[in-house]
Parts: C-alpha cells; sequence; structure tokens
C-alpha cells in the first residue's frame, strides 16, 4: 500500500518536474499559446505537488503503521488524484472540453487525506 504511493509519487514528481522544464524552455514553447501554457503550468505545479502529497501518505502509513479499509481506500485515492488531476489540467490546455477531470483529480487527493486523517485518529498505541 505504502510502497505504491512512494513509488507514483517519485514517479510523478520526476515526470512533472520535467514538464516544467520543458515549458520554461522558452524557445521549445513558442507554438503554446497563452492559455494552453497557463494550463500546463498548473498541471506541472498540481502534478508535483500531489506527487509529493503521496509520497507524505506514504511515508505517514509507513510510520504511523497505518492500516485497514478507510487507508486502503486513501492511498488509492491519493493515486487516483495524483493521475487524474494534472491530467485533466493539461488536457484542459488542449481544449476545454476536459474541463469536469481535473474537479475529479482533486476530490480524489481531498478524500485520500480525511480518509488518512480518520485512519490516524483511529489508530490505537
Amino acid at each position: 500500500m505504502e510502497r505504491k504511493n512512494l513509488i507514483v509519487g517519485m514517479a510523478c514528481v520526476i515526470v512533472f518536474m520535467c514538464l516544467g522544464a520543458f515549458l520554461e524552455m522558452n524557445h521549445l514553447t513558442k507554438w503554446v499559446g497563452g492559455m494552453t501554457r497557463g494550463m500546463w503550468s498548473l498541471a506541472h505545479a498540481h502534478g508535483t505537488l500531489f506527487g509529493v502529497l503521496n509520497i507524505i501518505i506514504g511515508l505517514l502509513i509507513i510510520n504511523l503503521k497505518l492500516d485497514g479499509k478507510a487507508m486502503q481506500i486513501g492511498s488509492i485515492l491519493a493515486v487516483v488524484g495524483v493521475l487524474v488531476f494534472p491530467l485533466g489540467l493539461f488536457l484542459d490546455g488542449i481544449s476545454m472540453k476536459f474541463e469536469f477531470i481535473a474537479p475529479l483529480g482533486g476530490l480524489s487527493m481531498i478524500a485520500a487525506w480525511v480518509l488518512t486523517l480518520y485512519s490516524a485518529m483511529i489508530k490505537k498505541g
């Protein structure tokens, strides 16, 4: 459970930091319009942040020895959030037809943190 969050989190930090580096190479992104570049910048920032949040959840699971159904669901929702939210923002940069995707990822991450808090609060010991 925690291994999945650590691996996905670290992979997303790498991928979205590379997206940020790509966006900073001004000569390569002249073809990208303002709205597209803005949405891709949001995807880069939120993808990196959500990757770090996944790493933190993985470390909390390990250090607090969290388990149970709520934590399993929370772990999965954190992975869903880090994949869906930035993807929705990236796709919004291409076409606003995908504007409903990003909020689903955001809600997944919020639910993951609520379940992590709940698991930590009910943990005995």
